[in-house]
Formats: structure tokens, C-alpha cells, sequence
């Protein structure tokens, strides 16, 4: 495997570069959002335009808490959800909105 391109040094090399994409992409957003990236390509094991690009942009202005978090713990700009787990099955739950922030347009 090692002639494909697939030593430890290389997958981490590209793991590091997707890593510093992602937070270069982020600061290209003013803070707004963060790029994570996931899949094959966040773990190292295939090239550029190899495979898709798995990608989730995540707005820093909204957080989702769980059960017994205190929503006061975050700045009042943030928008606060709540996760209902406990009426919800497996895998899946329910969003309250406990708290609007400011919004922003986009």
C-alpha cells in the first residue's frame, strides 16, 4: 500500500492539510461559520479530486443543548435550542427554541 500513496506520514500530511483548509475557510467567514470536514478526505485516505468532499458548515450564532445544560453559560447573541431526547426515539429528537439571538443576515 505503500506505493499508492497510503504510509502514515502521507495520510496525516493530509489530514493536517484538510485540518488547515477548514480553519482557513473559517477565518475567511469573519467567525460567522465553521468548515468541518468529514468523511474519507478528513481521515487522510484519498487525494485531491480522488472522491466527494464530505463538508459541514456549522453557524457559531446557534448552539443546541441537551438536557440539564444551563442556556445562560453563552452570551445572549447566541441562539439557544433545545434537545428534547427524552420524548424523541433513538437517533432522532426534537428542537425547542429556548432562546433567540441576534440574527444575522446571510
Amino acid at each position: 500500500m505503500s506505493w499508492l500513496g497510503y504510509e502514515q506520514d502521507i495520510i496525516q500530511a493530509r489530514r493536517d492539510a484538510y485540518r488547515e483548509w477548514g480553519m482557513l475557510m473559517t477565518a475567511r467567514a469573519c467567525g460567522a461559520v465553521t468548515m468541518i470536514f468529514s468523511g474519507s478526505k478528513a481521515e487522510g485516505l484519498t487525494r485531491y479530486l480522488e472522491s466527494d468532499l464530505d463538508q459541514m458548515l456549522v453557524l457559531n450564532s446557534v448552539i443546541c443543548l441537551e438536557d440539564g445544560v444551563n442556556a445562560l453559560a453563552f452570551a445572549r447573541e447566541i441562539t439557544v435550542l433545545r434537545s428534547l431526547s427524552s420524548i424523541s426515539y433513538h437517533g432522532h429528537c426534537r428542537l425547542l427554541l429556548e432562546r433567540r439571538g441576534r440574527t444575522f443576515p446571510f
